[in-house]
Formats: C-alpha cells, sequence, structure tokens
C-alpha cells in the first residue's frame, strides 16, 4: 500500500514536467546573426570600433534596405583594381564570439558584372582594440594581431549576372581563438561603378554545423516520459522489497 501511494505520489509531482515537455522536434533558432533578413534599419557608420559601437546590429557606409535587402548605393569611380578597392563599401555586424566549434555561413549576394564590380565577405575575430574601416578595404589600417580571418568567399564570373545566388562556408572558432579574442564579425564588402549595376546582399546566417537547416532540436518528450516511468518503478520495487521481510 506504501508502494501504491509513492508512486502516486511521483507521477502527480512528474505530471508538470511531462506535460511541459516541448513538442517533438521543436525547431529553435540557432543563427548567430541577428536581422539576417536585413529588414531592420542599418546604422550609417565609415568605422566600427571594438568598445564604442554596438554588437548585434548592422552598421554600414552607403547601404540602404528600403527595397527588403542591403543595397549599394555609392557609385565608385572606374579605375584599376586599386581604385576599386578604395571605393569598396562595407556592412558589418559584431556579436560578442561563440563557443569554439564548427560554422557555416550563408548568404545571398546579387551582382551585374564580375569585370567591374566587387563583392565579397570575410569572417573575423576581433580582440577589444580592433577598429574596421568600412569605407575602402575594411583590412587596410594594418590591424595585426587585433584582427584574425577565419574564412572568405566572393561572387565569381559565373554568378555575376544580376541574379541573386546562394553562397555558403565553413570555418572553425577553437579554444584558443575563444581565449584570444571578444568579438565575431561578419563583413559584406561591396563595389559598382555604375548605377544601374546591381549590387546586393540578403539571408545572411551563420549556424553551428551539424544543426540541420540552422536549427536545433530538443528531446523526444516519449524519450522524458520513458525515463520518468522508470524511475517509478524502480522506485516501486525498492519500496516494496523494503516492506517485504523476504527480500
Amino acid at each position: 500500500m506504501r508502494a501504491v501511494r509513492t508512486s502516486t505520489l511521483l507521477i502527480t509531482l512528474l505530471t508538470p514536467i511531462i506535460s511541459a515537455a516541448p513538442v517533438l522536434h521543436e525547431q529553435l533558432d540557432a543563427n548567430i546573426i541577428v536581422d539576417g533578413s536585413l529588414s531592420s534599419p542599418i546604422t550609417s557608420a565609415s568605422v566600427w570600433t571594438a568598445g564604442i559601437n554596438t554588437t548585434g546590429a548592422w552598421h554600414g557606409m552607403d547601404y540602404s534596405n528600403a527595397a527588403g535587402y542591403a543595397e549599394l548605393t555609392f557609385v565608385g569611380s572606374p579605375g584599376n583594381h586599386r581604385q576599386q578597392e578604395q571605393d569598396q563599401r562595407s556592412l558589418v555586424q559584431v556579436c560578442f564570439i561563440p563557443p569554439p566549434g564548427s560554422y557555416v555561413l550563408e548568404l545571398l549576394a546579387q551582382v551585374s558584372d564580375y569585370s567591374t564590380q566587387i563583392a565579397s565577405w570575410q569572417v573575423l575575430l576581433l580582440d577589444d582594440s580592433a577598429e574596421l574601416s568600412l569605407a575602402g578595404d575594411p583590412l587596410d589600417g594594418g590591424l595585426g594581431g587585433h584582427v584574425r580571418k577565419v574564412d572568405k568567399g566572393r561572387v565569381k564570373q559565373k554568378d555575376a549576372d544580376g541574379q541573386w545566388h546562394e553562397f555558403s562556408g565553413d570555418f572553425a572558432v577553437s579554444p584558443t581563438d575563444a581565449e584570444s579574442y571578444e568579438y565575431f564579425a561578419l563583413v559584406l564588402t561591396g563595389y559598382k561603378s555604375e548605377g544601374g549595376q546591381a549590387m546586393g546582399f540578403d539571408s545572411v546566417s551563420i549556424t553551428a554545423a551539424g544543426a540541420p537547416g540552422g536549427t536545433a532540436t530538443t528531446p523526444q518528450p516519449s524519450t522524458i516520459i520513458l525515463f520518468a516511468l522508470g524511475g517509478i518503478m524502480t522506485l516501486r520495487r525498492w519500496v516494496a522489497c523494503r516492506a517485504a521481510p523476504s527480500c
């Protein structure tokens, strides 16, 4: 009788926990980037400085998201490659560095002409003294040990057709990185020499590798219930054994 009462009490106590268990494979947002759709206002800035500018928001020079994506509005001077580098404009989002592990970057980019345009991206690790220029080459200032590049990419000729294309890359944050650097930055950089050229970025995400679709899954409620019931049955046997002299 004591065993039955004990089991009833445990079921009563565990019922709220089981009822609160998440739905099977509930999806949890795993995107490190805030506002990956670039729908919120972009803070206009020519420089991002650690300890002064905010994290978790887009900062940029000469970009507009009035059309629902980040569109470069600045038209540079036609010229040689060096002139193009000087007339580049960047968007940056800086976050506090994530835990050590492998990560996947995904984004959409739109470019019209490979020979007269530049569209590139970089993932950087920054210390608390770093400063990034958003006009020209963001690493042109010789930042030394304040910055470490862990990933880069660019739109290649076959994809410079004025259409949206998806790009991705893999990179890792090591335990040493997590100890040595405080911030994590994604820099999107573009250049165009004519007003009619397409130049934009959209749908940006950085997720932990192995999380399908950029999501994590939670334990199945059935596993939680079986574990709870198994514990109840074990305790019932223990109570019954204690009450029986033959045990």
